[in-house]
């Protein structure tokens, strides 16, 4: 049985900020293509944004253990998707965490 998290982030208020400067910074001139789904959201990006995209993935599966990440990414250096998810009821969470 798989144990319930908490839908909560565990950066201070300085540490989400400065993670929101990453995301405005590196990836989010990459987005093309934004999408709500039910519990998170979805974003299709440049091709050239997967490292960038994959090195904030990371840290934020650091900070909040609730998050599903999935990457797809397209051959030949295609455009990315990314879906950032998490359980019942944390869609306005995940959409929050960067701002977005």
């Amino acid at each position: 049985m798989a144990r319930s998290l908490p839908i909560a982030c565990t950066l201070t208020d300085a540490e989400l900020r400065a993670r929101r400067v990453l995301f405005l910074e590196r990836v989010a001139p990459r987005v093309r293509q934004r999408e709500e789904l039910a519990n998170g959201i979805a974003w299709t990006l440049d091709g050239d944004a997967f490292a960038d995209v994959t090195a904030l993935l990371e840290l934020e599966r650091e900070c909040c253990a609730f998050l599903r990440l999935r990457i797809d990414a397209e051959p030949e250096k295609g455009p990315v998707r990314v879906e950032l998810t998490g359980p019942d009821g944390s869609g306005e969470v995940v959409r929050g965490l960067l701002g977005v």
